[in-house]
């Protein structure tokens, strides 16, 4: 939307969550899929001002979104505590973009981010928290279609400003002036100019 904030909707999903229990001497594992809308913070550009060719950007993020999981088979059958072969669950998500832009319309970015969930979804309940929190790393490759940048405002001095404005003023009152003017103007009377032509005979 500008250079300070933006949107985005992430789909997301592994193999695999590691759940560790029992002081890490048990580890379950299931598969999920994600998606999230986020609002993003370009906090660099908010504070330090915009700058196309600035190589690094702090970009924060938080957002809700919706999980699904299933393939629960493998998970010991003390902690499924009668649990279901499938879960969903309302995930509220936060993250940090590092994003390292390469040139004008590509850029690297390096994202950690966290997505809270029912604390079910691992199938595992019963701890001293309702929710879990699946933590993620990631590493991407950005490249940016249409207008790559944004365009710079160049300010004017307030004193050109000023005599920019004196200079309208004035064209307002000079036209009030003529507006003011009769309309109903005299008939012009027409004058014939007659030329006579003078022939100089000599002697």
């Amino acid at each position: 939307f500008n250079p300070y904030f933006g949107t985005r909707v992430k789909v997301s999903g592994g193999t695999n969550i590691h759940t560790f229990n029992q002081d890490a001497n048990v580890m379950a594992r299931t598969r999920y899929i994600a998606a999230e809308a986020n609002l993003m913070w370009n906090m660099t550009d908010y504070l330090m001002n915009y700058n196309s060719k600035r190589v690094y950007n702090f970009i924060p993020y938080v957002g809700v979104g919706y999980a699904y999981g299933w393939d629960y088979e493998n998970v010991p059958v003390v902690y499924l505590n009668g649990g279901d072969d499938h879960v969903n669950s309302l995930t509220f998500d936060a993250g940090i973009i590092n994003r390292f832009n390469l040139s004008e319309r590509v850029a690297f970015d390096v994202e950690l981010s966290g997505k809270m969930m029912r604390d079910r979804f691992d199938q595992r309940t019963g701890g001293k928290v309702s929710y879990g929190v699946l933590g993620t790393v990631s590493a991407s490759l950005v490249v940016k279609l249409g207008k790559p940048t944004f365009s710079e405002a160049i300010l004017r001095d307030q004193s050109e400003i000023d005599d920019l404005n004196g200079r309208i003023n004035d064209l307002r009152s000079q036209v009030d002036r003529l507006s003011q003017r009769p309309t109903d103007c005299p008939e012009q009377q027409v004058v014939e100019v007659v030329k006579k032509q003078v022939v100089n005979k000599g002697n």
